[in-house]
């Protein structure tokens, strides 16, 4: 019950939300991060853009996203949405997309989307 118990008490239940169970590492995002929608299967440095499978839910022109993998940690809003060479305003789940990014991305990097956007 005292300082021994690792996660029975004091502050350590506070971290993360109680409605996922599972606590949060420094630098995770709380509530607004629900989970995954995709991951990277490709990235084009020439084109600055990068092939995005989606498993689950939509994305959309205006979405923030986040993208995270071993070395990559950056969050950016989608300004454009590309399916075979054609620009879309939403994507579904099992669609592969073109996203334009910021910074440089690697396959296998998981993309969320951010639940306030």
């Amino acid at each position: 019950m005292g300082s021994g118990s690792a996660g029975l008490g004091g502050a350590e239940p506070r971290i993360g939300s109680a409605a996922s169970g599972s606590p949060l590492a420094p630098g995770d995002v709380s509530d607004s991060e629900p989970g995954r929608i995709g991951l990277v299967t490709h990235y084009y440095e020439h084109a600055g853009a990068c092939v995005v499978k989606l498993d689950a839910g939509p994305l959309r022109v205006g979405d923030t996203i986040h993208i995270r993998g071993h070395t990559t940690d950056f969050y950016q809003r989608v300004d454009r949405l590309e399916r075979d060479h054609a620009s879309i305003d939403v994507a579904r789940s099992g669609d592969e997309v073109g996203v334009q990014v910021s910074q440089r991305v690697r396959a296998h990097d998981v993309v969320y989307r951010l639940g306030g956007s």
